[in-house]
């Protein structure tokens, strides 16, 4: 599937080589993090074409560090210290098993930049360096935990900014790395993942694609295995999410039983509440845990006390509901090791905007604004493996996949349309300016994907750029000029929820 790109307007290096910018090193005393963020800028305007011995060389001059001989089959280490602060650059070789033909990796396939912080120091580096990632790149496409990961990922180049013991800035090749990334989860036995949950912080914003790969975890067989994965995610979430406001603002999860009870968890920057609830119950039993490590511990133990509560068996028996409500947010990932389902019910007091449209009778829709949330509702119900198109005369139609946890939408292309139904130069800048990727040699329909969720916002959005493009680009004049086909596992489909579009069926 394919994914959004981004220029970076990347500074050129080869004007910049034979003029090497005098970069502040560690004095004496300095317990701070100067270094780091004289030589920040640089990584981040450094544009790296083949990732080879030279390109390195030249990064180092630019930088004015201490030079050394580069070889391809090492790994390049240059460290300036100072009063215990230590300043590394540092450019990973691509490992034996990486081979270029097979992932497209160069001599090398990561540079870092990093730095040790004495004192209290953690986070105020960590914010000055992410202002200047944003004053130089924008906001990032994604932000989370553990490590307070904020990610820019560009067609070429991914730079992610991270916090632990150390600032780092790492920046790699883009679709080798996610590629190999894949091929670990898909091969590797002792596979886990790094991160404990995502979010995208505007969904709307089309400078950057989400990565092609999304890496389920293995599920948690056992209370261990559960309260092991709790851990790092409230722990992530109650030291990482203060530093990554306000592109991370709010998640929220609830873990749900037969036993018609549930535990609930809001988390914000100021802190997290966990909740007990039960069928039937007017209001939540809540406490309310300010973030820090000492607050996450605590945390963690009653969210652990609440959800023994709960009387189930096995964390198998739990389903989880997640999600990020914050204007355009939108959670991407969250690790628990507990499935996740798509609701029938809220818990939230919001009002779900699809919560009462399947219990409606199937009548046709009068206008595309009554078609749009029937078509998000049936999106959101699809089954894995799912096929549902939407088509009216001259083959003008929308199709939608669901594979695992992602969900595909696509708009026909010009190679299908009839002769009468052709896209003018118009429509064409109209499907791209509304965030439609162009049809390739891979995928000749316009195309776009989302990662399935609870969040119905998402199917909403998704509904909305489909309808938009079927009726004012494609110029189909009312949705019952529509006619659905529904397929899972190769089999036709036409299922309560497909009905409820109240189009025809082609199989009718």
């Amino acid at each position: 599937m394919s994914a959004l790109s981004v220029t970076f307007s990347p500074v050129n290096n080869a004007e910049q080589a034979d003029t090497p910018t005098e970069v502040e090193h560690p004095r004496p005393g300095d317990t701070g993090y100067s270094t780091f963020l004289s030589a920040l800028p640089h990584l981040l305007r450094t544009q790296m074409d083949s990732w080879s011995c030279t390109e390195i060389d030249r990064l180092v001059s630019v930088l004015g560090w201490p030079a050394q001989q580069t070889n391809p089959r090492e790994n390049v280490r240059i460290g300036i210290e100072a009063d215990g602060i230590e300043v590394v650059l540092r450019a990973d070789t691509t490992y034996f098993d990486m081979d270029p033909d097979r992932w497209g990796f160069g001599e090398f396939g990561r540079i870092s930049l990093s730095q040790s912080l004495n004192g209290d120091v953690g986070a105020v580096a960590y914010r000055a360096a992410l202002q200047t990632c944003v004053e130089e790149l924008g906001p990032p496409s994604l932000v989370g935990g553990p490590g307070a990961l904020a990610i820019w990922r560009g067609p070429q180049t991914t730079l992610t900014l991270s916090s632990t013991s150390w600032l780092s800035l790492d920046i790699e090749p883009t679709e080798p790395t996610e590629s190999y990334r894949y091929w670990e989860w898909k091969w590797g036995d002792d596979w886990s993942a790094d991160d404990a949950w995502m979010v995208v912080p505007n969904m709307r914003d089309t400078r950057f694609g989400l990565p092609q790969w999304w890496h389920p975890e293995p599920a948690a067989s056992t209370w261990a295995d559960f309260e092991d994965h709790l851990d790092t995610l409230t722990h992530s979430l109650l030291t990482d999410l203060p530093l990554l406001h306000p592109y991370a603002t709010e998640i929220t999860w609830s873990l749900s039983a037969p036993t018609s009870r549930s535990v609930q968890c809001w988390f914000s920057p100021d802190g997290v509440r966990v909740g007990t609830w039960r069928t039937g119950e007017s209001d939540w039993t809540t406490t309310i845990f300010s973030t820090g490590l000492e607050s996450a511990d605590a945390a963690s133990d009653a969210i652990k006390t609440a959800v023994r509560g709960l009387d189930v068996a096995s964390p198998t028996d739990l389903r989880l509901d997640a999600s990020c409500r914050t204007g355009r947010q939108r959670l991407a990932t969250i690790r628990l090791g507990v499935r996740e389902h798509r609701p029938t019910t809220v818990l939230s007091p919001a009002a779900d905007p699809l919560s009462d449209l399947s219990a409606q009778p199937a009548v046709p829709p009068v206008d595309w604004a009554a078609f749009t949330p029937r078509l998000a509702l049936v999106l959101q119900a699809m089954p894995d493996y799912g096929v549902l198109i939407i088509e009216a005369p001259g083959n003008r139609y929308a199709q939608f996949a669901r594979t695992g946890n992602e969900l595909e939408a696509e708009i026909v292309g010009q190679h299908y349309l009839a002769d009468t139904t052709q896209l003018t130069a118009a429509d064409v800048t109209a499907m791209t300016e509304s965030g439609w990727d162009l049809p390739d040699g891979d995928a000749e329909n316009w195309h776009r994907e989302i990662h399935v969720a609870t969040d119905t916002d998402r199917y909403l959005e998704l509904a909305g750029f489909v309808t938009d493009a079927l009726s004012r680009i494609l110029r189909v004049e009312l949705p019952t000029d529509l006619e659905v086909s529904a397929f899972s596992n190769g089999h036709d489909c036409f299922d309560p929820e497909t009905a409820a579009l109240g189009i025809r069926s082609r199989a009718e």
